[in-house]
C-alpha cells in the first residue's frame, strides 16, 4: 500500500520503487566506497572496484532469485514453461 501511494504521489510507476529506488538507496555506502577506491587510479584499486561491483551484483541477484524460488516452492505455484 505504501509503495503504491508513494509511487502515485511521485508520479513514477510502482514497480520502480521496490526494484530500483530502494536497492539504490540501500547500496549508497557501497557506491561511495567504490567511487573512492576508483579515484586512486591504481591497478589494485581498479581490481578492488570491479570486485566490489561484481560481488554486489551477484549477491543481490542470488538473494532475489532465492527469495523468488522459495516463494514459488512454499506456495506450490505451478511452473510451466513452454
Amino acid at each position: 500500500m505504501n509503495v503504491v501511494s508513494f509511487a502515485s504521489s511521485a508520479n513514477v510507476p510502482s514497480f520502480l520503487i521496490p526494484y530500483f529506488i530502494i536497492p539504490c538507496a540501500i547500496n549508497i555506502p557501497r557506491l561511495l566506497s567504490t567511487i573512492t577506491s576508483a579515484s586512486q587510479k591504481t591497478q589494485r584499486a581498479a581490481s578492488l572496484t570491479l570486485s566490489q561491483i561484481y560481488v554486489g551484483v551477484f549477491t543481490s541477484n542470488m538473494s532475489s532469485l532465492a527469495t523468488f524460488l522459495l516463494i514459488v516452492y512454499l506456495r506450490d505455484v505451478p511452473w510451466d514453461v513452454i
